[in-house]
């Protein structure tokens, strides 16, 4: 066999092992590839895979959406029930767990944390009367989380 032959092969080999489900690292070691970088020459991904991890991808996404779209409907409900019991706005979102209304500030889906949720204080009365993700991204919908 000549080396481009070899070659052909062992890139055909390699792509079927990935397509056929193998780990990466039993490719390599079946295909007899001892670097990275020779490996990922020769480990090129079918339409289908780029399909599937795209689809993989929107799945993540859409389920991270509708985690925001619970949590955000969660707080705004806490702060209308505050509202309704205290006769004001709570003046944070940290003070709804002091007072028992929230077991914990949850953590903005987007951005990973607790503390980058946006409190909207109303300029009169005071107090937060509505929040919105921190995340500066922008949802499936065209519309930015921030702005949900």
């Amino acid at each position: 066999m000549t080396r481009r032959l070899v070659d052909q092969v062992r890139g055909r080999d390699t792509h079927n092992m990935i397509e056929a489900g193998l780990s990466e690292k039993e490719a390599m070691d079946i295909s007899g590839h001892k670097t990275r970088a020779v490996f990922d020459r020769y480990h090129i991904v079918s339409e289908r895979r780029l399909l599937q991890n795209a689809e993989k991808l929107d799945q993540h996404l859409k389920a991270k959406e509708a985690a925001l779209r619970q949590d955000l409907s969660t707080l705004r409900d806490v702060l209308d029930q505050h509202k309704a019991d205290q006769g004001k706005y709570p003046p944070s979102l940290s003070a709804l767990v002091g007072t028992g209304y929230l077991r914990g500030v949850p953590k903005d889906p987007f951005t990973g944390a607790t503390t980058t949720w946006q409190e909207i204080s109303d300029p009169v009365e005071g107090g937060v009367v509505d929040v919105f993700s921190g995340a500066e991204f922008v949802g499936t919908d065209g519309t930015p989380y921030n702005r949900w």
